[in-house]
């Protein structure tokens, strides 16, 4: 679990994949790419990242 600040409640991951997975899908196909090809450049946090926005481009495509 893990805590933005005082002002906001504690939540758990899962909450903020299904987020973080349903904002990606209101992106455009060119956002998308941009995002992962800065995603790719860096650390490995930014892997995870990396791996949804793949994940989301691939069921645009298809």
């Amino acid at each position: 679990m893990a805590k933005i600040s005082k002002f906001f409640p504690y939540h758990n991951d899962a909450d903020t994949d299904l987020l973080f997975e349903a904002t990606l899908n209101k992106l455009e196909l060119d956002e998308l790419i941009f995002l992962l090809r800065v995603f790719q450049r860096n650390s490995q946090a930014k892997q995870v990242l990396a791996k949804n926005l793949k994940k989301i481009i691939n069921k645009k495509l298809s």
